[in-house]
């Protein structure tokens, strides 16, 4: 018997096991009624292999062809698809069950269940993954995990990637919380957040820790945290009494058989039974307006979000998602790591999303349709592609900044003419999509439409006593619905839930309008760091930095932007720029009033940059340029 075998499990003997074991092919065949015929494919010594068997009266006919050979083999061997290639893709919530009453991991294995051969994720790393293999990696990793971390809350430090998936999918089977750990925020931010829950023990990678290391040196002081997932395979060493050296106990070998038993041939008991935590995954706020919060989201969360967004814009059984948001991002979170599990979609991950051409190779090399991502990443991967690398993209799902026209512009040159630019609006704490444009019916500047569990309202007012606005109308967007967390973790200040027509709703602290004729929503910015008031008028800096990047044409319409130095009794605006040879002040103001806009929108300084600082998830960090506004006045 087996430690750690449950139920119907630990009824199997070591032969058996053995038996299984020694007589199994590379690839097992599905677990199909008696009388009908099946396809599938295999990956046989650098071949694809399409296989159609029939099946009558269990008698296996099985017809082999040989599809493509070496490198041309291994994307092809995700392509084959369960059902007709425009089959829409859903949430796949076991019979009886919907968003508020599953978990991740629940659904998954009905997922799993449902197409066990299905190669789902892939990587350059790993290469292809089946629902079996990724069973297989959880019988694995879960008493690893176990083992080595007491808490109930432990860091996941890891880019996008096939390991982020499966390191998150264990840590929640092993009744763990999976915190993501952002690695590019700084020595003081990273500490703040990670002593604020109490994470004393990281999940991460030597090999990534040693090139992130390289760019974030401050990483090592994080170091008696880290936990490497490559001594997973590590067999311990034991002295022997009277031998003059430790031996080797060959047990990774031993737990990796025992694992992958259990993945492909035992009725997956132990994970179906297996106590889970509410809270599926610990994110961290940007830090773009101010210290990273811990924000919480549980699996009802997650669930909701994902189920309401394919209902907006479905993918399809072809689709091949391009994963390169990272994991404490909250779209990655969402949308690269928990969808796929969840709906079935492919997914082939990529790490380093500012790495343009490397994207854009991917895209091709694995037949991408679908990509998430800010305007920033989907530029630079257009800007890095070469003719026809982008071919079979069909949609893009884009956010967190706003996509100028230039910006626009420079990803439809290398992308199809049928290619949708979706555009869409979240924040973290709604796990993270609030809005989405669709794929059939998109409004131009606006960000789409309220997803369909969710409410909204745009109001006028504080906290004490606000007012609802009537379409056309711009005012702070309030949001409440089933993906929305419930609080800020170990957080002592202001509550960002209001209360408004007796409900409590989610403060965005966004500027919204919505257009009277579409019912669109559109963002105009966010009130603390996009507006300022002046004279008792609202300023919009977005509305000078647009005239700007008309009159001096910037080539990605990200160029200009306007912060406000509040250290003296009077706010003052700093137009900062990283056109080098912009650098007359008299010339930006009349550019500015030129276009209409009153002297309460002219500029008191001008500062040129080399660059903009970014966040770790791809957006200007505005918070920087606040702090730096406010020093330049000194």
């Amino acid at each position: 018997m087996f430690h750690g075998w449950t139920g119907a499990e630990s009824r199997f003997s070591f032969h058996f096991v053995s038996f299984l074991v020694l007589s199994s092919l590379a690839w097992g065949q599905p677990a199909y009624g008696a009388n009908c015929d099946y396809e599938s494919l295999a990956f046989r010594a650098g071949r694809a292999v399409r296989q159609w068997v029939t099946r009558k009266n269990e008698v296996h006919q099985a017809t082999n062809t040989i599809i493509a050979e070496g490198e041309n083999a291994l994307p092809l061997q995700w392509q084959l698809n369960s059902r007709p290639a425009e089959t829409p893709m859903g949430v796949q919530f076991p019979r009886g069950k919907n968003a508020t009453n599953s978990t991740i991991p629940e659904v998954f294995l009905e997922q799993a269940k449902n197409d066990p051969h299905r190669v789902l994720i892939m990587d350059e790393t790993k290469g292809p993954v089946t629902n079996r293999d990724i069973v297989s990696a959880v019988y694995f990793l879960r008493p690893e995990i176990q083992r080595r971390v007491e808490e109930d809350v432990v860091g996941v430090m890891l880019p996008s990637s096939v390991g982020a998936t499966l390191t998150t999918l264990s840590t929640q089977f092993a009744n763990k919380i999976p915190a993501m750990v952002n690695w590019t925020v700084g020595e003081r931010n990273m500490r703040l957040a990670l002593d604020n829950l109490g994470v004393k023990k990281i999940l991460t990678s030597r090999l990534f820790y040693r090139e992130a290391k390289k760019q974030f040196p401050y990483l090592e002081q994080f170091s008696d945290r880290f936990v490497f997932l490559e001594d997973f395979r590590k067999d311990p060493e034991v002295k022997i009494p009277g031998m003059k050296h430790k031996i080797k106990l060959p047990l990774f070998k031993a737990k990796q058989l025992i694992a992958g038993v259990k993945g492909r041939y035992l009725p997956w008991t132990g994970l179906k039974n297996a106590p889970i935590q509410d809270t599926a995954v610990v994110l961290f706020t940007s830090g773009s307006s101010g210290i990273p919060k811990a924000v919480p989201l549980s699996h009802t969360n997650q669930l909701s979000n994902v189920d309401a967004l394919v209902s907006m814009v479905p993918p399809q059984e072809g689709d091949r998602l391009i994963a390169v948001l990272p994991p404490f991002h909250s779209f990655g979170a969402t949308g690269n790591v928990a969808l796929p599990l969840v709906t079935g979609l492919k997914a082939a991950y990529y790490p380093n999303p500012l790495k343009g051409r490397d994207v854009a190779e991917a895209v091709e090399k694995y037949k991408g349709t679908v990509i998430l991502g800010t305007p920033t990443f989907l530029q630079l991967m257009a800007r890095g592609s070469k003719e026809g690398q982008l071919d079979t993209l069909r949609f893009a799902i884009h956010g967190a900044e706003a996509l100028t026209d230039k910006a626009e512009q420079a990803i439809r040159e290398k992308t199809p003419e049928n290619f949708a630019m979706v555009a869409a609006y979240g924040t973290t704490e709604a796990a993270p999509a609030v809005t989405v444009n669709r794929l059939d019916h998109q409004v131009p500047g606006s960000v789409g439409w309220i997803l369909p569990n969710m409410e909204y309202r745009i109001v006028d007012g504080e906290k004490e006593g606000f007012t609802n606005l009537t379409p056309g109308q711009s005012g702070r967007l309030l949001i409440r619905g089933p993906n929305l967390m419930k609080g800020y973790l170990n957080y002592d200040g202001e509550s960002p839930f209001v209360n408004h027509e007796g409900k409590d709703w989610y403060d965005t602290g966004d500027i919204f309008v919505e257009d009277p004729a579409s019912g669109a929503l559109s963002i105009l910015g966010r009130a603390s760091l996009d507006f300022v008031k002046i004279g008792g008028e609202m300023v919009s800096f977005n509305a000078i930095t647009d005239v700007l990047h008309e009159a001096k044409g910037a080539d990605n319409g990200t160029e200009f932007i306007v912060m406000a130095d509040k250290s003296g009794p009077k706010p003052r605006l700093v137009l900062f720029t990283t056109q080098s040879e912009f650098t007359d002040l008299k010339e930006a103001n009349q550019i500015i009033t030129g276009a209409g806009l009153t002297n309460l929108y002219s500029v008191d300084r001008l500062v040129n940059l080399s660059e903009f600082p970014l966040l770790g998830t791809g957006k200007i960090n505005k918070k920087a340029l606040s702090d730096l506004a406010q020093e330049s006045g000194k």
